[in-house]
């Protein structure tokens, strides 16, 4: 932990350690969901993510999306801790018993048999080091609900005077996907924030992967999705935030029907080879979903294949004003973003000489 740079979370390390130990140490548990308490990609304990997500079945007839994530990552847990039995909150249902009694949970139980199928097959996948059936982390089921405005028509809160900024940039340096521009877009765009619009240098991370050696400053996709939360973290109305990211984008063929034309947008992170992408839905899920009534968030994003990698409700087009897409995503924040290019296009590499 100190050779990689966060040796002042030590304390906190070791005080949750001990936590932990004390819950696995604790007498059997009928009925536990002590697994549903681990941790989502997306920052949600499984239990707050599946409550809202739909039960859905491939053409295979097993469990994707949320549902094939989470019994994926119950069925590695078992795997990697072979004696989990004797744990207690584990000893009466095991993890992957505790997610399909969840399904039952929510009303979602004609699925059961497809869960169970998905569960033994990656059983066996983990067993034999084969490719597990389902998890694919560029797929992400975004989860929604239907929330009731508190205020509609509200004039807008005084600025709070708080301001956070998250400036990313990829140049893939020593890649066949190598960039030279994204990097210095990240440091024009913070000397652009401090010099007209009242951010202080303490309120702006950058994640750029040329031009130091802190792993904790590089722009790898454990690193975006963590620096996101920060971005994000206790945002109130009146406050300011922006995002930037400058490198690759790309699309991929849409696990669902929310896309128009059929496609997913992600972001290309530096560690892309080993980590995979962010997917649209994910983004907008930790950056854009958080945010509260009043909150004014500006993101650009420099890169091919932009122009909806947000999934903004609504689209700005020359001549024709605002339209609204087929599929819309509502939230609360004030977010407006700006795009390299459109969805179908790319956007080219410039540096200074």
């Amino acid at each position: 932990q100190t050779r990689e740079g966060y040796g002042q979370f030590t304390d906190a390390l070791e005080k949750a350690e001990e936590y932990h130990r004390e819950e696995l140490q604790k007498p059997s548990q009928a009925g536990s969901k002590a697994f549903l308490q681990h941790k989502a990609r997306n920052g949600q304990t499984w239990e707050q993510y599946l409550k809202s997500a739909k039960c859905e079945v491939n053409q295979n007839g097993a469990v994707h999306g949320a549902w094939g994530e989470c019994i994926t990552a119950a069925v590695v847990f078992e795997h990697e801790n072979p004696a989990w039995d004797k744990l207690g909150p584990y000893s009466s249902d095991g993890p992957a018993g505790q997610v399909i009694n969840y399904l039952q949970e929510t009303g979602q139980g004609d699925f059961q048999n497809n869960l169970v199928k998905t569960e033994e097959a990656t059983h066996q996948a983990v067993a034999t080091g084969g490719q597990v059936p389902v998890y694919d982390i560029t797929i992400y089921q975004a989860p929604v609900k239907i929330t009731q405005a508190q205020q509609v028509n509200s004039r807008p809160p005084s600025p709070s005077g708080r301001k956070k900024a998250l400036c990313i940039g990829c140049n893939y340096p020593g890649t066949s996907a190598s960039l030279r521009g994204c990097v210095p877009d990240v440091h024009r765009w913070s000397d652009l924030l401090v010099r007209l619009y009242g951010f202080g240098p303490g309120d702006i991370v950058q994640l750029t992967d040329e031009g130091h050696n802190n792993y904790q400053f590089y722009p790898a996709r454990s690193n975006i999705i963590a620096a996101v939360r920060w971005l994000v973290q206790d945002a109130q109305p009146g406050d300011v935030l922006f995002f930037q990211f400058s490198g690759h984008g790309t699309q991929r063929e849409a696990s669902d029907s929310s896309e128009v034309d059929g496609m997913d947008e992600m972001l290309v992170p530096s560690d892309y080879k080993h980590s995979g992408m962010i997917v649209d839905h994910e983004l907008f899920d930790l950056l854009v979903t958080p945010l509260p009534s009043g909150c004014k968030l500006t993101v650009i994003l420099d890169c091919c294949h932009s122009g909806s990698a947000l999934d903004l409700p609504y689209v700005w087009h020359e001549g024709q004003g605002w339209t609204i897409e087929p599929y819309p995503w509502h939230t609360a924040g004030d977010v407006q973003m700006f795009s390299g290019c459109e969805d179908a296009q790319c956007s080219a590499d410039a540096s200074r000489r």
